[in-house]
């Protein structure tokens, strides 16, 4: 009796042991046939982007680069008509079905040569974007890359270094915050504000919306001194006058239009403004020198 409870126990051991086998089996064929997974990642050369595809379960595949062209390829390249931000999709095919993928945000730019170390050799190849021969403030130049959007500031013996910078990141003048210094106002979406020379640094604030109108001093909080945003170097005497470079981290800037932005700047004495771009009373609106192209 008990030799038969050993073989009959032996027996459904096996059957289980095989019915265990079969499931697996299955699963294993059901990953086969599902859906694939669509996934990639790039390396960026500028405006050329190799993509590198990580799909697993595909036979078949559709790339939108987010420009208006696509590929079937299965590791494309591709070059990219101007520096912007571009959206990439990959959808994955196999016997399964078709996954699309995350959408990838992609911030193609130029490679730029200037470090904020309070050298500026690296400034001398880039043109001047501002030129005014009244005030504390006498040149400006920006410059940029995929990571950061760089400001060389150059003026007289006065340049305080504790500046108000204004941004108007969706170039959209109707919208955000006019200041009266400049004629039709600058329709800016961030201001940072801080003493840049002895700091080494300064603060970001958005614009208050919530304010009621447009022409309302009224900005939040949106990078504190420290968080790495903004870096700058000491104010440094030049030839003539005196001079500094700071750099701004693109990803804080939310908003950033792929096509550009335009800037003011005040140089400040007791918060008084010493110095100004554009002057007081112009218009910096995108047909004036204070817009920077993002796309050349």
């Amino acid at each position: 009796m008990k030799l038969r409870f050993v073989q009959s126990f032996t027996f459904w051991s096996k059957v289980l042991s095989l019915a265990a086998l079969t499931l697996a089996a299955g699963a294993c064929g059901d990953d086969d046939e599902g859906a694939p997974k669509s996934d990639f990642i790039y390396e960026a050369d500028e405006r050329t982007v190799t993509f590198i595809n990580l799909s697993k379960g595909a036979t078949a595949y559709f790339w939108d680069f987010g420009d208006g062209t696509t590929s079937t390829e299965e590791r494309p390249v591709h070059e990219y008509p101007a520096f912007g931000v571009y959206t990439a999709y990959l959808t994955a095919t196999g016997p399964g079905g078709e996954t699309l993928s995350l959408p990838d945000e992609m911030i193609l730019a130029k490679s730029s040569d200037v470090v904020i170390d309070g050298s500026f050799d690296d400034w001398a190849d880039i043109p001047v974007s501002t030129e005014l021969g009244e005030g504390s403030i006498t040149k400006v130049k920006v410059d940029y890359d995929g990571l950061k959007i760089y400001f060389y500031v150059e003026g007289t013996a006065d340049l305080q270094g504790f500046f108000d910078v204004y941004l108007n990141v969706d170039n959209n003048f109707g919208t955000a915050f006019n200041t009266g210094d400049w004629e039709g106002g600058i329709g800016a979406e961030y201001l940072i504000e801080g003493d840049f020379a002895n700091d080494n640094d300064a603060s970001l604030f958005g614009y208050d919306y919530s304010s009621g109108n447009n022409n309302t001093f009224a900005w939040l909080p949106a990078a504190d001194i420290g968080s790495g945003f903004l870096l700058a170097s000491d104010l440094q005497v030049i030839d003539g006058g005196k001079a500094i470079e700071f750099s701004m981290l693109r990803s804080t800037l939310v908003g950033l239009s792929p096509a550009g932005f335009t800037y003011g700047i005040h140089d400040l004495l007791n918060w008084g403004s010493v110095g100004s771009i554009p002057e007081a009373g112009a218009s910096p609106d995108p047909n004036q020198t204070q817009f920077v192209d993002l796309t050349k």
